[in-house]
């Protein structure tokens, strides 16, 4: 096999048949200097098949680690809807009551506005301490 010189060093390499290999390459020459011929090239290779396989159990362990996380975190967010609808029905009954009274208070006689608005406060359930 012919090397070119920027193919030294680690490389991953895929067969065709979907097997990944992890090869390392070197190239050998004399020790007298750079100028000196290369005697030729020294290549390692190993599978990483195994690699793969512990991938593939690691990826599968991690989804069972977080599936509490996500667990948790869907319920965190029901949980903030669930709080939001609490608070807005309420809030949009007093406002309903509000504009509902505002309305009845620029055309009722000023004699009568205290009990009415009281009384109309209580039929809608609106308490205070």
């Amino acid at each position: 096999m012919q090397l070119k010189r920027g193919a030294l060093g680690w490389k991953l390499t895929v067969k065709r048949t979907g097997d990944r290999w992890g090869t390392y390459a070197i190239h050998l020459h004399h020790s007298n200097g750079p100028e000196e011929p290369i005697w030729g090239y020294l290549q390692i290779s190993r599978s990483l098949a195994y690699v793969d396989a512990e991938a593939e159990r690691l990826w599968w362990l991690a989804g069972l680690a977080i599936a509490p996380l996500v667990e948790a975190y869907r319920r965190q967010q029901q949980f903030g809807a669930d709080v939001v609808h609490e608070l807005r029905t309420p809030l949009a009954n007093l406002l309903a009551v509000v504009e509902a009274e505002r309305g009845a208070i620029a055309k009722a006689p000023t004699s009568v506005l205290p009990t009415a608005l009281i009384g109309s406060w209580v039929r809608a359930g609106i308490y205070w301490n």
